[in-house]
């Protein structure tokens, strides 16, 4: 959906170097490139290509056996949800002078026979998707100013389908709770910024309750949290302020609460009841706690941090998890017009345990440290190949990254040198041991060189029961908590019936 525009030079600097141009969030359209998408339920493996969606039963992962192919299923922007024996397959199918948004339903409790059960297609060129115990969301964008949102509930006998519509802005991302969903808006008019968020009750039918705007820009999902009635929510405002919004559940007033953390960058931020945790990077990185029960928020406890903490993941009550590019504050100096610049270099990924048993005195618990530079974090640290298991205490993820790295000078924004020869990180998948008790623990690590990778890319990773699905272009391999690898399978290419 819409990306917003980059403005100072603040904002510039902070998404260089800090966080992916794309923002990840846990319903947004996947990368419209041709690529698989892949899904595990109840003993198989469901991977949706150009060549259409292939049925791998997994029950033995010494003999992985192909089951059955749909027919091909050539959009744009796919995604897949399977609830109970239905599968549902969504995306766009674009024409010369339209494009619709496509969903079919099938019923698999028979897995080598399939049946077509619903099909339906709405006029749209963009669209948002969600999935909540059987029922599944559609928000379409119609045109600039117009959007349609669909459920579609397949938990009943017949497929139940209920529309609404909704004027005023591009989609930028969705948000849900358990009764209420969410559609944010992040507008620019004349260098002037402003959300407007429509708020809709799915707790039944899908019913409008109302729109408000305010000034400012959410980043993403995480920057957004419903909690006891109300909508909190993270803006960045002009004059580097950043504010926090309470919205009433009638959506009829916008409270500022207070600005926070003025003249610095946020990356991320994680709401827990009500308490609040935000990481950022500028010249320093910084974990910082808020506690947003009062009208007048105060920031309890700050610790500094040499990495951009890019993701926060909560592991206990007393222990959390940040993840992100590791930093170095340096200067450059031009030899031909002698004038210095101040860059920041990267020089890795780090991984930090941080106690908040004392919300005033957070601590680093242990930390983790992977040598290596890189071009910037979109190119090898990918949320969607991030995989964080709190029942299970993984933390994994892919790097893929080239020799080359750039400086930037943070004042302004320019690139001031590059290297082409640079130390990079090794290419693969780490998997980490996480224990709230405990130090940061590397239980293995596959490198894409090797034997087994092939130097293939790696499109995601998964957990299931208690082993570890790495997909690849082509094939997918299972890998037990300790590293063992158990099987693996490679994807047929074969024409549909």
């Amino acid at each position: 959906m819409k990306i917003f525009k980059r403005w100072f030079i603040l904002n510039i600097v902070f998404i260089i170097f800090i966080i992916p141009l794309k923002m990840v969030c846990a319903y947004e359209k996947s990368s419209t490139k041709e690529e698989r998408i892949y899904t595990i339920n109840d003993d198989y493996v469901y991977s949706l290509s150009k060549d259409g969606i292939e049925i791998i039963d997994i029950n033995d992962y010494e003999d992985m056996n192909f089951v059955c192919r749909l027919k091909g299923y050539n959009m744009e922007n796919n995604n897949l949800y399977i609830y109970n024996d239905r599968l549902f397959i969504s995306g766009i199918e674009s024409y010369e002078d339209k494009s619709y948004i496509k969903t079919v339903v099938y019923d698999i409790y028979d897995k080598k026979n399939p049946i077509k059960l619903k099909e339906f297609k709405f006029e749209g060129y963009e669209y948002l998707f969600i999935k909540n115990d059987g029922i599944v969301y559609l928000v379409i964008q119609e045109s600039d100013s117009k959007g349609r949102i669909i459920s579609i509930d397949s938990s009943k006998e017949d497929i139940d389908l209920n529309v609404d519509y909704f004027e005023g802005g591009e989609i930028s991302f969705i948000y849900s709770s358990d009764d209420n969903l969410y559609v944010i808006c992040n507008e620019d008019m004349i260098g002037r910024y402003f959300t407007t968020i429509h708020k809709f009750d799915i707790s039944e039918d899908i019913k409008y309750v109302n729109k408000i705007s305010f000034d400012g820009i959410i980043y993403n999902d995480k920057f957004i949290h419903e909690y006891d009635g109300n909508l909190r929510v993270l803006v960045k405002c002009e004059n580097f302020k950043n504010k926090i919004y309470i919205l009433d559940k009638d959506f009829r007033d916008a409270k500022c609460v207070d600005v926070i953390l003025e003249n610095e960058n946020i990356n991320n931020v994680y709401f827990d009841k009500e308490m609040c945790y935000i990481s950022g990077f500028l010249k320093e990185g910084y974990f910082s706690i808020y506690n947003l029960k009062h009208s007048n928020p105060k920031e309890m406890g700050r610790i500094k941090l040499t990495s951009s903490s890019d993701y926060i993941y909560k592991l206990s009550e007393d222990k959390f998890i940040v993840v992100g590019n590791e930093h170095r504050t340096d200067t450059y100096k031009n030899m031909q017009s002698d004038k210095v610049f101040e860059v920041v270099k990267n020089t890795g990924i780090k991984i930090n345990l941080i106690d908040v048993l004392d919300k005033n005195n957070p601590k680093i618990f242990d930390e983790y440290f992977i040598k290596g530079k890189e071009v910037c974090l979109s190119e090898f640290l990918d949320e969607e190949k991030m995989l964080f298991s709190k029942d299970k205490n993984i933390l994994a993820f892919t790097l893929d990254i080239s020799g080359y790295t750039m400086d930037m000078d943070i004042n302004t924004a320019m690139e001031v040198n590059s290297d082409f020869n640079c130390e990079g990180l090794s290419r693969g998948v780490y998997v980490f041991d996480l224990h709230d008790k405990d130090k940061i623990f590397l239980k293995f690590m596959v490198e894409c060189g090797d034997e087994l990778f092939e130097n293939k890319n790696v499109e995601g990773i998964k957990i299931y029961n208690e082993d570890i699905f790495i997909f690849l272009d082509n094939c997918f391999k299972v890998f037990n908590l300790e590293g063992k690898l158990l099987g693996e399978y490679t994807f047929i290419k074969k024409e549909t019936k």
